[in-house]
Order: structure tokens, then sequence, then C-alpha cells
């Protein structure tokens, strides 16, 4: 049985000069390769600059790579014609919400855009899945009338993830979903996605300069540096004895780590 959702060898490069008589390329990934499944975690680390969000833009359809696999339940999405019918099954939540939600759209209104794009659901049908998704977050329904101004960050928070929620992906992409909050708050949105997890069966691609956070949250890790990847395996493994020395020195800096050598 394959693989809910994978990568092999993905490479991406882009031009670094628009002067015809150059011809360089920056690469920000080389063959990162990688395998998950239903319930899974798995984290992407590395500096920044590393090319974590170029990954993550990649896994959710918005960036190309120049070669590689993509492979969703054994299928190579970007070999397939109508590619959003399968990136419906992988969606994304930003590191901040109020970016990515039109402040002068309800929350009913900025919902309702990937249900009208994506799925043959009335208005009222598409009404009443706003209102579910919004209640598996701890939201009241009624604040779908509502504009983002009006809600704290973690509430914006939620509301991006009850947004990717919307299609009944299988996948979900977070790209440091917690950073922007207050310590509190992003206690609250890990068990929120934990929770979500167990419910739904969710596989994360969790990206996050927080190791203590992966250790926590993940099964799996992916370590990136400068585009390559430096250690991929099980968090446990990796973490208790890093063969690479960026990894070392990366967990070493991180202050939320806990040493269990």
């Amino acid at each position: 049985m394959p693989n809910l959702f994978s990568a092999k060898n993905l490479r991406k490069s882009y031009k670094v000069s628009n002067n015809p008589l150059k011809k360089g390329y920056l690469e920000v990934l080389q063959d990162v390769s990688f395998s998950l499944n239903e319930g899974q975690t798995l984290a992407v680390v590395g500096e920044s600059g590393s090319g974590k969000s170029t990954l993550a833009r990649i896994l959710v359809g918005a960036d190309s790579p120049d070669s590689g696999e993509l492979l969703f339940e054994g299928k190579d999405i970007l070999k397939r014609k109508n590619k959003f019918q399968w990136y419906k099954n992988i969606r994304m939540i930003f590191q901040d919400a109020s970016a990515s939600l039109n402040p002068r759209a309800t929350i009913m209104q900025s919902l309702e855009e990937p249900l009208h794009n994506g799925t043959t659901y009335t208005a009222s049908q598409r009404r009443e899945r706003i209102k579910e998704v919004l209640e598996m977050v701890g939201l009241r329904a009624e604040y779908a009338e509502r504009y983002p101004h009006t809600f704290s960050g973690g509430q914006r928070q939620r509301i991006a993830i009850a947004r990717a929620l919307l299609l009944r992906p299988k996948v979900i992409v977070a790209d440091e979903p917690v950073s922007a909050l207050d310590v509190s708050v992003q206690a609250q949105i890990i068990n929120l996605l934990l929770d979500l997890q167990d419910q739904l069966d969710l596989a994360y691609v969790f990206i996050s300069h927080d190791l203590g956070l992966v250790q926590h949250f993940s099964n799996k890790v992916l370590v990136l540096n400068n585009g390559k990847q430096e250690e991929y395996g099980r968090v446990a493994d990796i973490f208790s004895q890093p063969k690479s020395q960026y990894t070392l020195e990366l967990l070493n800096a991180s202050a939320g780590y806990k040493k269990n050598r």
C-alpha cells in the first residue's frame, strides 16, 4: 500500500539575474524526499533561507519543482492534468492569518470562496459547511457574519484552520502556524491541531523553527540546510543521535529542545 503523501528528489532553482548575458541560478531545493501516512506529522526544520517555505509552496501547488515527484496515494500529482482535484487534498495554514484574510470581507465570504471554486455545493450547503468547520475549531457559527478585525490573533488562526479544513483534505501543510501568537495562545492552537488530527486522521507537514515544539508534536523530521536535505527520519532517532553537525548545532541552539542524551 503506498504512502498517503510523499516526495521524491524534489529540486527547485530560481534565476538570480534578469540580464540575458548572465545565466546564474540559485538552487533552493536539492533532492528533497520524504513520506507521510495518515495521522502522522512531518516537521520541516532549518534556518531562514534553508528552503522550508519553497518546499511548502511546492507541496500545496503554489510553485512547481524543476524535477522530482510529488505523490498522493501513489500517484504523481505533477503529472495530472487537473491538478486542482488533487490539491484539494492538500491545504495550507499560513503563519499570519491576518494577511491571508480579506479585511473587507466577512468570514462567511472568505470561507465561501474555496467551496464555491472547489465543490458543487449549493449556497445553503456552503453556509452549513462553514458553520460546521467553525464549530470544529471552537468558534461559534454566528461569527461567520463578522469581519477579521473583530477577532483576536488566536481566533483568526482558528479561522485559517477552518478554511484549510473546508474541502476535507487529508494533508495540511502548516507554515509556522503559531510563531506569531502569544505563548499561551500557541498551546491552545497546538492542542486544537492535535485534536483535529485525532478526529480526522490528518497528516501534517509542520514547518517550524521551534525544536521543542517539533519534539512534542511530530513523528518524523526533515532537516534542511541551504536547500539540501541534511537528515530525515524519526524525531526520536535524529534528536537523540544526530548524524549531521548542522543538526547538532540546531539542537544546541534551541532553548526549547529537551536533551535526552
